[in-house]
């Protein structure tokens, strides 16, 4: 049987991690534990690098290596152009789609 829960909720990941990255640096893991922690469902890496990695190659987010700990993680960081991305999304989210939404809630 097909996890329509699920689907949904992973058809909105890529905003999220736009959303998480947006007050600051994150590493991939640590969006992983957040979006687990948001949405209740289990993300996985094959899910949250490809889209990391395609927001680096856009130069919509850069990555630098950081000592945490004694441990090197790599943080992932919005750049001005990836900021404006969440920007319009955030505005797309606020108007016709917060529409949709409330009246799909509604009825």
């Amino acid at each position: 049987m097909v996890d329509i829960e699920g689907a949904f909720i992973r058809g909105f990941e890529k905003p999220l991690i736009l959303w998480l990255l947006r007050d600051g640096p994150k590493t991939g893991y640590e969006i992983i534990i957040e979006l687990t922690r948001l949405t209740g469902k289990s993300f996985n890496s094959s899910s949250v690098y490809p889209f990391l990695h395609w927001l680096d190659e856009q130069e919509l987010a850069f990555s630098k290596w950081v000592m945490r700990g004694g441990r090197k993680m790599r943080y992932y960081y919005l750049t001005n152009r990836g900021k404006e991305l969440y920007i319009n999304i955030q505005a797309f989210f606020q108007g016709s789609l917060k529409k949709m939404f409330e009246h799909f809630i509604q009825t």
